[in-house]
């Protein structure tokens, strides 16, 4: 999964996705996210930006918009994770799982735009020093695939507060979701959402619509992160 590094800006590597990751588009959401994950870890600490990111306590995710043009299948894919954006605080980058055509043409099946902060031992989100020369880590755009990306910054997603009268449950945060930060692992939130909601429609906690909403599944997801889980916590959904 390592792949090759770009210079700086961007690496790429080849996947093979196994049939139990595959088997409906929110199994191969989650999965997409768990590559995505990895393959962002590899860039920020092999890549231009390494030096920097050796200097901080963890990587944290801000937020995430991630958006399937196909339910995966058990094959072969290109994978690719590129620097998009970079602020005086935050780190943008874009990722994408290909699919190789009959004629030649890779087509993205899946995409992704996360944006990254710096946490420094303070708890305190770091700033990029010398922004400006930084952009010239940016990957160029031939690299970036079949332009239906869209960034973090083109998206208006709101989500406003949930109703009084919502279903809710509680969980525990087990061991087999924290990443090696000792947080809960970013690919995991898509699961939780999933099976919670799952959960509720099983308990008609959609009203007329729970039916419906059982026989669905994802094939997008915008996550914004406003804090993280450890081990043993409760969580209210």
């Amino acid at each position: 999964l390592e792949g090759d590094l770009y210079g700086a800006a961007a690496t790429s590597s080849k996947v093979a996705i196994r049939g139990f990751e595959c088997g409906t588009a929110s199994a191969s959401l989650v999965t997409a996210a768990r590559l995505f994950e990895h393959s962002r870890d590899v860039l920020l600490r092999s890549g231009g930006l390494a030096e920097i990111v050796a200097k901080v306590e963890r990587i944290a995710l801000r937020a995430q918009m991630l958006q399937l043009r196909g339910r995966l299948q058990a094959q072969e894919y290109d994978l690719r994770t590129w620097l998009e954006h970079l602020g005086d605080h935050s780190i943008v980058l874009g990722h994408a799982l290909s699919q190789k055509q009959q004629g030649g043409n890779f087509v993205d099946i899946a995409q992704c735009a996360s944006e990254i902060a710096l946490i420094v031992p303070m708890g305190e989100v770091a700033a990029l020093p010398d922004v400006n020369s930084l952009h010239a880590l940016l990957a160029p755009a031939s690299f970036r695939g079949s332009g239906a990306f869209a960034s973090l910054g083109e998206a208006d997603v709101e989500i406003g507060y949930a109703p009084a009268s919502c279903w809710a449950t509680t969980f525990c945060v087990a061991a087999v979701d924290v990443h090696s930060s000792g947080f809960v692992e970013q690919a995991a939130c898509l699961g939780y959402f999933e099976r919670i909601r799952f959960e509720a429609a099983s308990l008609c906690g959609y009203g007329d619509a729970s039916e419906r909403v059982l026989s669905m599944s994802t094939a997008g997801a915008h996550i914004a992160y406003l804090s993280f889980f450890r081990q043993g916590e409760r969580v209210e959904v």
